[in-house]
């Protein structure tokens, strides 16, 4: 259970003090939309590996180590074995990485290797320069056809901040939904 409490006193009344209690299960949706701001969290009773998965999801969303002892109630050490164990910077590094991004310095590197054709007179190209454009041209079709897991998670998140604004309980049905499809596809 996730308890959630205003730090400052609500306007109407200065001793009162805003408490919402939260499943476990919405954490990952209200840590993507920043609906923390203004709250303190307080974690009640985590077991161990629900603790691990809190650390796992601010670890995403670029926390340090030293915040994310001091929000869980743990010291940094067992963050930086869990960062190591279970290999977080190399996920958080294949997150960041998008496809649009690796695409992006696909077509970049064609349009160097043309300019560089298109300079010369007259303007062709060597069979190396040929050899190259053909392996990058493979490399963008194949990147433009395949999903990963990675575009699965970032369509997912774009959907559900758009359908959280028309549907909030929709939203979170889905989500739970979205969860279970990409562990699925981790196996």
């Amino acid at each position: 259970m996730l308890f959630l409490k205003r730090a400052k006193p609500s306007h109407h009344n200065t001793k009162a003090w805003h408490t919402y209690i939260l499943p476990w299960h919405d954490l990952p949706l209200m840590l993507s939309e920043n609906l923390f701001l203004g709250f303190t969290l307080y974690y009640m009773a985590l077991k161990n590996k629900d603790k691990i998965e809190l650390a796992k999801l601010l670890f995403f969303q670029n926390m340090s180590q030293i915040e994310i002892a001091a929000k869980i109630g743990i010291s940094k050490v067992s963050i930086n074995k869990w960062v190591k164990k279970y290999l977080w910077e190399d996920q958080r590094t294949s997150f960041t990485v998008t496809r649009e991004s690796i695409l992006r310095q696909l077509y970049q590197q064609i349009a160097a290797v043309n300019n560089v054709i298109a300079d010369r007179t007259p303007p062709t190209s060597t069979s190396s320069e040929s050899d190259t454009i053909i392996k990058i041209a493979n490399a963008i079709d194949k990147l433009e056809r395949e999903s990963s897991l990675a575009d699965i998670i970032s369509v997912s998140q774009k959907f559900l901040n758009w359908i959280r604004k028309l549907d909030l309980e929709k939203a979170k049905e889905m989500s739970g939904l979205f969860d279970a499809f990409i562990k699925d596809n981790l196996k």
